[in-house]
Parts: structure tokens; C-alpha cells; sequence
């Protein structure tokens, strides 16, 4: 998301949410909390790593939220804007190496 603010007086920061099982959101190695807020910087950091033997296509959302700063009479309700984007991960299957093991 990007904001179109002439007088920087807004901020925008994200929330995860509906992560799925298997898929692990990191930043600086932390897990990633569902509905915390984070800055364009922490979501540039972060890392998606799947659960071993994890194939398939995954899906969780990004929502990108704008809060206006400078409009002290501006009702709360009114301040912000967001939306939601999915992310769509896709891993494909990597099929393990055979093991072949022969008895006399």
C-alpha cells in the first residue's frame, strides 16, 4: 500500500491475520502475531517458512492501514481507512530421497 498524503500527516502501518497451520511468519527470527500492527519496514523483514513435508497453497491476508494524525476535530471513527490484500503462498512438493536398504 501507498499512501498519497501532502502534508504527512498520516501513517501506515499493517495487521496479519489468518495464518495458516504449517506456515510461519518471522520477523528478526520472533513469530509474527496475528492483529498486531507493524510498519512497512518490519513487513519488508519478515520471512515465510513452511513445516516440513508442508506442500500445497496457502493463503493469508495483509491489511494495510491508514491513520490520519493531523485532524484533531475529525471524528475517531473517521481517522482511518484500510484494506485487505491475500497472500498467496505456493510450495511445491519435494519428494525425499529414496533409501534402499538389501539383507543376505
Amino acid at each position: 500500500a501507498q499512501l498519497v498524503d501532502q502534508d504527512t500527516s498520516e501513517e501506515l502501518s499493517y495487521t496479519i491475520s489468518g495464518i495458516p497451520d504449517g506456515l510461519n511468519i518471522t520477523l528478526n527470527g520472533s513469530a509474527v502475531k496475528e492483529g498486531k500492527e507493524y510498519t512497512q519496514t518490519q513487513i519488508d523483514k519478515m520471512e515465510i517458512r513452511a513445516d516440513e513435508n508442508l506442500a500445497g497453497r496457502f493463503e493469508f491476508e495483509i491489511t494495510a492501514i491508514a491513520t490520519e494524525a493531523g485532524n484533531t476535530f475529525a471524528d475517531p471513527d473517521d481517522k482511518t481507512a484500510d484494506i485487505v490484500n491475500t497472500v498467496v503462498v505456493e510450495i511445491s512438493p519435494d519428494a525425499d530421497a529414496p533409501i534402499l536398504s538389501v539383507k543376505d
